[in-house]
């Protein structure tokens, strides 16, 4: 059982299916990384599932989600961080990049605050 079934996205389109809802991508259009336009459409166990560019089935992860959780129908700018064999996509709120920024800068403020007598 993969993660998206244990969230309600079992295969055949899960809770989209027969919905007129966004369904996996089945073209190859997207890949990892690419800049999207993301609606979300209901919090899961998992995350937040998303519609993506108004056609496709996106989920962002709770642990991708760090600062004030996203509201149902929240729209705006994301970007797919996998495409998964099935079609579906794992999102990511953040521009790619900004886990390796945050972790350097917290890196930096540490090395500060240990040579500067802060801790």
């Amino acid at each position: 059982s993969s993660d998206w079934q244990k969230g309600g996205f079992e295969a055949g389109g899960g809770r989209f299916a027969n919905a007129g809802r966004p369904g996996p991508m089945q073209d190859g259009s997207l890949r990892d990384g690419d800049v999207i336009e993301a609606r979300v459409l209901a919090e899961t166990p998992l995350g937040y599932a998303l519609e993506v560019n108004g056609q496709y089935e996106g989920l962002v992860y709770h642990s991708d989600v760090f600062s004030d959780p996203p509201e149902i129908g929240w729209e705006g700018k994301a970007w797919v961080s996998k495409v998964r064999r099935d079609g579906k996509l794992d999102v990511t709120l953040r521009p790619p990049g900004a886990h390796r920024k945050i972790a350097h800068g917290k890196d930096r403020v540490m090395f500060a605050m240990q040579n500067g007598g802060g801790l």
